[in-house]
């Protein structure tokens, strides 16, 4: 469990579920091993070998816990917490719940089940079910009338079940939640409406020069940098939203799994490979950029190789820009990987905003950082937070406040949202920490929170694995060669 941790667990779990018998995934271990200090700023941290003057020593290889030192939840426990419910649900027919006592020895009867259905994350109905008497090991069946809500095309609709405790216990208050159970459901249509009608579109106006292409609306100006072969500017009613646009990202603040990046010996690592093929120094060739109009937008295609150590091919990034009258800014990328970098970190493109939008919120998985082999703890819905709150404080810093299931992502000022609109899924996070931040800092204290905010926004990034002292991450969590595609809008609004 060190650091950024537990990826698989969800697997060992299927397999102890589905053979009678089996058992494992016995959690190395509880606790972090840190000792508390202070710096001069009165900032606490957790010191670990090394930290005393102390030679030989395994840095922060006592820092391997579910918890903190201080007893804190990381991630991967609310993983487990989830894993081990004892209880679940499933549809078995229309209207019709089965619930399933997992318990050895116990009835349901101390639980007080309820539901919320969430159309796109909004409520949009409650309730509380019958008291339930479900035997140890047993099943029930229960009828559950939903209300008449219809959906418009593309909405997503989910009934949520929480199994909370009646009364007080020995080990936690009246209203704890046991178990928890996310299903789908099929809601009708709603009567299509007529399409509201739209002003006629102001022309866009196009400037083009060997530096720079420049794009003027009725209330937004976008500016591509062609040296750097990225937006570089988008300002949206006087309001600068973004300073940097997309630019490809394989990188990621290495994870203990990763390889511990203060050790020798681990060539043989996932970080020890990277790190041999360039992965952390990527150059860029000089881009390629056309300019083309259609239909009244504006079509920017920019295309760019990425070389590394291993590769003077590694990745080649196509991104494509249609930028409509009213400032909505469609992007296509598409990033061929060479076999030679056939296992990397995280594949996608980062973007940078101003300092002010410390505002977050989301529709995908959460509430908690989730990854593509350790999710079974979130849900999808609606979520809110801030950026500075996305931070996972590991004793070693390393890569955190990934999201998984992204349908998008909104950042935001008193004044202005950006929102990053996905038209599948994908993955993201927000930060004030780059990749290359998190890699060279030792300790918590080491970070300085950079000004603006950085935007990610991947196809994927690897899974966690196990692989500190363990199994590394399987096969189909990683990244492998051939042509991947990521598609969004960026859409701007007032606030």
């Amino acid at each position: 469990a060190m650091g950024n941790s537990n990826g698989g667990l969800g697997d060992y779990w299927d397999a102890f579920e589905a053979h009678h018998g089996l058992q494992g995934g016995f959690i190395w271990e509880w606790c972090d091993h840190g000792i508390a200090q202070t710096d001069e700023a009165g900032r606490s941290w957790f010191a670990y070998g090394g930290d005393f003057g102390d030679t030989p020593n395994d840095l922060n290889f006592c820092c391997d816990g579910i918890v903190s030192a201080d007893r804190i939840p990381h991630p991967g426990l609310w993983e487990f917490k989830t894993l081990v419910q004892p209880v679940s649900a499933r549809w078995v027919g229309e209207g019709r719940l089965e619930v399933r006592n997992k318990r050895d020895f116990t009835t349901l009867s101390d639980l007080t089940p309820s539901w919320v259905l969430e159309v796109d994350g909004v409520a949009v109905g409650r309730g509380v079910l019958s008291p339930l008497t479900t035997a140890p090991g047993a099943v029930d069946e229960i009828d559950l009338a939903l209300p008449a809500v219809t959906v418009a095309p593309g909405q997503e609709a989910f009934l949520r079940l929480s199994f909370a405790l009646t009364e007080v216990t020995a080990y936690a208050p009246a209203g704890h939640e046991v178990a928890w159970a996310q299903l789908p459901v099929t809601l009708p249509l709603a009567a299509s409406a007529s399409p509201p009608k739209t002003p006629a579109a102001i022309p866009l106006d196009v400037e083009s020069t060997d530096e720079r292409v420049t794009i003027d609306g009725a209330h937004f100006e976008l500016e591509f940098d062609r040296a750097q072969g990225r937006l570089s500017r988008f300002v949206w009613r006087n309001h600068t939203v973004l300073v940097a646009g997309p630019r490809l990202q394989v990188w990621r603040g290495a994870t203990d799994n990763d390889g511990i990046k203060g050790w020798s010996g681990q060539e043989a690592k996932p970080l020890g490979r990277w790190k041999a093929a360039g992965l952390d120094a990527l150059s860029f060739a000089a881009p390629q950029v056309s300019v083309a109009q259609d239909h009244g937008a504006v079509v920017v295609t920019i295309r760019q190789v990425a070389s590394c150590a291993a590769s003077p091919e590694a990745i080649v990034h196509t991104h494509i820009y249609r930028v409509s009258p009213d400032g909505t800014v469609a992007v296509r990328n598409r990033f061929e990987v060479d076999e030679a970098v056939a296992d990397l970190p995280r594949l996608g493109v980062t973007l940078t905003l101003p300092t002010g939008f410390e505002d977050l919120a989301w529709f995908g998985r959460g509430p908690r950082e989730t990854y593509v082999d350790r999710d079974r703890a979130s849900w999808v819905g609606r979520f809110v937070g801030t950026v500075t709150g996305q931070y996972v404080d590991y004793v070693l810093p390393q890569e955190h406040g990934n999201k998984t299931g992204l349908r998008w992502m909104e950042l935001a000022t008193p004044e202005t949202a950006v929102r990053f609109v996905v038209p599948g899924q994908c993955e993201g996070s927000a930060t004030r920490f780059a990749p290359e931040d998190l890699f060279a800092a030792r300790h918590t204290t080491d970070l300085v929170p950079r000004d603006e905010v950085r935007v990610n926004l991947d196809v994927r990034q690897r899974g966690l694995g196990t692989a500190s002292c363990g199994p590394d991450t399987l096969e189909r969590y990683r990244i492998g060669a051939g042509v991947y595609e990521l598609d969004f809008e960026i859409r701007v609004s007032g606030r």
